[in-house]
């Protein structure tokens, strides 16, 4: 019977959480919009701008990531792609106002890296990442692996990730676990694969989450086998 366990672990609103940590993004948004479609002249950018008022209050990764989809298709002569909103990511870390009183302990990261094979897939960079773990006191090295989704056309969700990780690692889907703070996101995909799906609103209360999610799989597994 294989049993073995993985882990997959959102970053975003996981590892940290609080009312106000995107507060800044609007800001941000609004100073440094215009570099996301860098490959466009400043006529073309303006033509795509007015066109589409709805552009200036995307500030989520999805919804950023849809609306440059979309200018693709109405646009084909423009030639916009995705991997200059992937290389706008990489250039600096989204400025989010992380509250030191609601962030996971880098403790329990690292101890759950230690027991059982470990995930982040995130919608986020590796810049964005590599610097949040490192203000958190984490080390991205205590994962399997860390992903960021390149919202590719065929599948802009983690859907596709969190296949590749159970073919990786061979485990089924019942003995996987995804943790994270979007039901769209990161929990709908997994739900699509048969994975385990826990909702995490804050981020204090993801070591009790996920303890309480493998105890009773561990549970369930030995009723299973004291019944046969």
């Amino acid at each position: 019977m294989n049993t073995k366990r993985v882990i997959i672990l959102d970053f975003d609103g996981t590892f940290y959480s609080g009312e106000k940590v995107f507060d800044l993004l609007p800001e941000y948004l609004e100073n440094h919009r215009r570099e996301i479609l860098s490959g466009l002249t400043d006529e073309q950018y303006e033509k795509v701008s007015k066109e589409n008022p709805t552009w200036h209050t995307a500030y989520h990764g999805s919804e950023i990531v849809n609306h440059i989809y979309s200018f693709k298709e109405k646009y084909p002569e423009f030639n916009i792609t995705i991997d200059d909103y992937w290389n706008w990511q990489n250039i600096r870390p989204d400025p989010i106002a992380i509250d030191e009183n609601e962030v996971v302990s880098p403790k329990f990261i690292e101890k759950l890296c230690k027991d059982y094979p470990t995930y982040v897939v995130s919608n986020s960079s590796p810049t964005h990442l590599n610097y949040y773990f490192e203000k958190l006191g984490i080390k991205g090295e205590w994962f399997v692996d860390v992903i960021s989704n390149h919202f590719i056309a065929e599948d802009m969700t983690k859907k596709h990730y969190y296949k590749d990780i159970l073919d990786k690692e061979k485990c089924l889907p019942e003995n996987t676990f995804v943790f994270g703070d979007s039901i769209e996101s990161d929990l709908k995909p997994a739900k699509a694969l048969g994975i385990n799906t826990y909702h995490v609103t804050n981020a204090l209360k993801l070591e009790e989450i996920v303890n309480s999610a493998i105890e009773q799989s561990l549970a369930n597994e030995n009723e299973v086998q004291m019944n046969k």
